[in-house]
């Protein structure tokens, strides 16, 4: 649904897709929508208190503006901020985080907001869904990869030494205001990361969204993209909230990827991990038998093109080692996304002992 607003005598779009899961909700997709983020709060949320949860790159960018916002339209703000970054998506980080809103007296009918990328939401989501035993929250996603995937559908979490987001919840927010605007600050290495999961959505998806990221199509420029990737998330959100059938499918590249994110002490960014992931799934499906040379060709094609990581120096039996804490094992099985074909991926549960069929890092 369009929506036409004024902005200084101006109009412009806004998209509203809405979710439908255990709790309704609508993202907004829109360009300088930022600007008006206290009426959309004051739309769906009667709270006194707001915790900006940042880190210390987007704080330095959009904190104070944000605040201003929310206090003209008559919220009391507090801004809590962490070192940018995935070793930051700690316990520590969450209880300081929870210590920061119990000592300013937040309520249960009061809110979060979360102003970054995907770290930051899965902290300040999984804070919302622990304090008072659940508060609302808003994801407001400043990276293309928080616009595209973690804002949406609810997963929240944080990393423990053992492996990546193994303490969590699902929570959902109570709206996203994705902003647009908010990514022309982006870094080269940020784009990127973020293209590690279009590339994810394009394979799952196909079609017209697969053929714009073949045509190298800018997702910065292109609310087109952005959209095909929400749409699609959110309709396997509202068929499988809690990942136990389809929504595993959006695990395409993860196993590996996640693997390759703690071997690394998660100096690669986990776009890139994805994009890895896909590189060595998609080799160990062409070896099998499981997927055609041309629509390998054409993966593997779109992954260097972006410049993206598809082979490592961990050996396989390493990076299957760390898989094997992964939240998607079932006993003495591991579940694995596998390229059947580009728009066709299916599951498949392997056996631990068989899983060296599965990875291919070179």
């Amino acid at each position: 649904m369009l929506k036409k607003l004024p902005e200084n005598g101006k109009g412009y779009t806004m998209k509203t897709i809405k979710v439908n899961a255990s709790k309704t909700y609508d993202i907004l997709l829109g360009n300088g929508i930022i600007d008006k983020i206290g009426t959309y709060l004051k739309e769906i949320i009667v709270c006194k208190k707001i915790v900006i949860v940042t880190d210390t790159n987007v704080n330095k960018l959009y904190g104070e503006n944000v605040a201003t916002k929310l206090k003209e339209s008559g919220f009391e703000v507090f801004i809590y901020e962490f070192l940018a970054g995935e070793k930051s998506k700690n316990s520590a980080t969450y209880l300081e985080l929870i210590a920061f809103i119990a000592k300013n007296h937040l309520q249960r009918s009061d809110c979060l907001l979360a102003l970054g990328g995907g770290v930051v939401g899965d902290i300040t989501g999984f804070a919302a869904a622990t304090y008072m035993r659940g508060i609302k929250y808003i994801q407001v996603p400043t990276t293309l990869l928080s616009i595209i995937d973690s804002s949406v559908g609810g997963k929240t979490g944080i990393d423990l030494p053992e492996g990546k987001n193994l303490l969590g919840a699902f929570y959902q927010p109570d709206r996203v205001i994705a902003d647009t605007k908010l990514l022309t600050t982006l870094p080269y290495e940020e784009v990127k990361n973020g293209k590690g999961e279009l590339i994810k959505y394009g394979i799952l998806l196909g079609g017209e969204l697969w053929e714009l990221i073949e045509q190298c199509e800018d997702p910065l420029k292109s609310e087109k993209m952005l959209s095909l990737c929400i749409n699609y998330k959110r309709d396997i959100v509202e068929a499988d909230e809690h990942e136990n059938s389809v929504r595993k499918l959006l695990n395409l590249g993860h196993t590996a990827g996640h693997a390759i994110e703690k071997l690394t002490n998660y100096v690669l960014p986990h776009g890139e991990c994805v994009a890895l992931g896909i590189a060595i799934i998609i080799r160990a499906s062409l070896k099998r038998g499981d997927l055609s040379l041309t629509s390998y060709n054409k993966i593997m094609s779109v992954l260097v093109a972006e410049n993206m990581p598809i082979t490592t120096e961990i050996d396989e039996k390493t990076i299957i080692d760390a898989a094997l804490n992964d939240k998607k094992r079932q006993g003495n099985e591991l579940t694995m996304v596998v390229v059947k074909d580009i728009g066709k991926c299916v599951m498949e549960n392997v056996p631990i002992e068989k899983l060296g069929e599965y990875f291919i890092c070179r």
